[in-house]
């Protein structure tokens, strides 16, 4: 009976003293170790994403050979406009046409391509487009022959721009060779549309003809500077076209006169709704151009 009551008490003095034990350990290492935030603090976690390098090649563009820069989709379509972009250096050729509402080709050519050194993944492409006189909308197609056959396509929508075609009226002695003064010729100039027509006309007028029209033979007899104060259509289709003085400053002759007059009213005449016009300056009506 002793023995058995002698094994317990070890056993449980053995079972305390090795608790006790665990114990202190714990607290010992709370209290002497040092806060891991304080003297170690954890490094920033990892950025989502690598920032971009300019030049390097983006993960999306890593498996084409075309990349166009402009113009984009939707564009405007008015005048010249520049196509521009990247290709892969292994180009044999880059194809870039114009195409009506309808599919037909307005334009097209091949674009030269610069060499490229073996570091560069692409090399870069221009291509400027002068004014084709269109003015509805298009669809612009590049095209890539890659040297081992490949083909990649792009199709870029162009809109038309708010621009409509007018004619104005010169004179023009090769065309004209009695020189009767009274006759004149239309050229066309693209004008737009969200302002009032007959000023935008007249105006264009004002600016004579291009250097090729010079060479064609076309001039005008209006004076330098003349501006146009107003214009506008009554209910009855006359139109009353109202000028600075400097529209009969320093004109002499029946035959300038009377150009000048030709100039300004089969230009407005142009317009299926104008049945008469008037021209004034500052107002008044007697005795305007007259020789």
């Amino acid at each position: 009976m002793k023995k058995i009551l002698y094994i317990t008490v070890v056993v449980v003095v053995a079972s305390i003293g090795f608790y006790l034990g665990r114990l202190s350990g714990f607290v010992g290492l709370i209290t002497e170790s040092p806060s891991t935030n304080e003297f170690h603090p954890l490094p920033p976690p990892p950025p989502e994403s690598e920032p971009y390098v300019p030049g390097a090649e983006l993960p999306e563009e890593s498996n084409k050979s075309l990349l166009l820069e402009s113009p984009v989709d939707n564009a405007e379509l008015s005048g010249s406009f520049e196509v521009a972009g990247r290709v892969r250096p292994d180009s044999e050729r880059l194809l870039v046409s114009l195409l009506d509402a309808d599919g037909d080709e307005l334009f097209s050519r091949k674009v030269d391509l610069p060499d490229a050194t073996e570091e560069e993944s692409y090399v870069r492409f221009n291509l400027s487009i002068g004014d084709l006189g269109y003015l509805g909308d298009a669809t612009l197609r590049i095209v890539y022959f890659g040297a081992g056959g490949g083909i990649e396509t792009r199709h870029i929508t162009l809109v038309s721009s708010d621009l409509v075609e007018v004619n104005i009226y010169l004179i023009n002695s090769d065309l004209d060779p009695w020189q009767t003064c009274e006759k004149v010729f239309p050229v066309k100039r693209q004008v737009t549309s969200n302002s009032n027509i007959y000023r935008v006309a007249i105006e264009s007028l004002f600016s004579g003809p291009t250097k090729e029209e010079k060479d064609q033979g076309y001039e005008t007899v209006l004076p330098t500077g003349v501006r146009l104060k107003s214009v506008g259509a009554d209910a009855r289709g006359v139109v009353t076209a109202d000028f600075d003085r400097q529209l009969e400053r320093g004109v002499a002759g029946s035959c300038r006169v009377g150009a000048i007059r030709a100039q300004i009213e089969t230009t407005l005449k142009q317009f299926p709704e104008v049945r008469a016009v008037v021209i004034s300056i500052e107002g008044e009506k007697e005795g305007i151009l007259q020789p």
